[in-house]
């Protein structure tokens, strides 16, 4: 009897681990088929890393233009939709449909645009559009947007979340002595003058800020303050709690 080739035999042997190859790498794709590469996007998308940055649209620009347009109305007109039943509504109206669309275009603008943005409504006194505009202002990481505009904002608020937001991004901005200085001035002044509400609570949110630097102006504004008022007792007692932790 005639023995098969060697050759063939390591030909034929190949061509079967070839098939075989083949056959596990169809069933692998079979297994990864569409459901798993829907996957694959669905992980992808619900990635941060992965997820592209946004950028300025010819939308975001419209909306801006049209959020400039609104700041101008001062009275009905089908340019300006907004009800006039009393002498506030159509005031209000309006700032809440300019913080709707800040809110709206908060992650979407470039640098230049939320800088134009904030210029201008930094000097607003409404709470709405305050509190949506704190959100563009926490978008500035570098951060370039001018500490005076944000101090003005916890300056000129009876909002205690505008208040304690304004006071942290006016902190992160502060580059002196001198300009931490102007910012605890100021949110001592909200202690001392705002709204009764927000300045009980404001005090709450002093306390881990409390230090070295500023306790004696605290102090001077606890003093300052009508005795037995909650403002004064709850100063007061976080600048005791203050003591406590620093006595030796």
């Amino acid at each position: 009897m005639k023995l098969p080739n060697p050759r063939h035999l390591w030909l034929l042997s190949t061509c079967l681990l070839i098939a075989s190859a083949m056959m596990l790498l169809g069933r692998h794709m079979e297994n990864v088929g569409p459901g798993s590469k829907a996957q694959t996007k669905r992980i992808r998308k619900d990635s941060p890393i992965d997820q592209p940055s946004r950028r300025p649209t010819s939308a975001n620009k419209s909306q801006l233009s049209r959020l400039l347009e609104i700041n101008k109305c001062i009275e009905p007109s089908p340019d300006c939709p907004f009800s006039e039943t009393d002498p506030r509504s159509f005031e209000l109206e309006k700032n809440k449909q300019i913080a709707r669309i800040l809110k709206a275009t908060a992650d979407e603008l470039d640098e230049k645009t939320r800088r134009q943005v904030i210029r201008a409504f930094y000097q607003t006194t409404d709470p709405f559009i305050q509190q949506a505009l704190l959100i563009h202002i926490e978008q500035d990481k570098t951060p370039t947007i001018p500490l005076d505009w944000v101090v003005r904002l916890l300056n000129h608020t009876t909002s205690v979340h505008v208040m304690k937001q304004a006071t942290y991004e006016s902190l992160r901005r502060a580059q002196s002595p001198r300009q931490v200085h102007q910012v605890f001035t100021s949110l001592a002044r909200q202690i001392k003058t705002g709204p009764l509400t927000a300045s009980s609570k404001l005090v709450q949110a002093v306390k881990p800020l409390i230090g070295k630097n500023n306790y004696e102006l605290f102090r001077r504004t606890a003093s300052e303050l009508p005795p037995h008022s909650g403002r004064r007792m709850a100063l007061e007692q976080a600048l005791r709690e203050y003591q406590l932790i620093t006595s030796p």
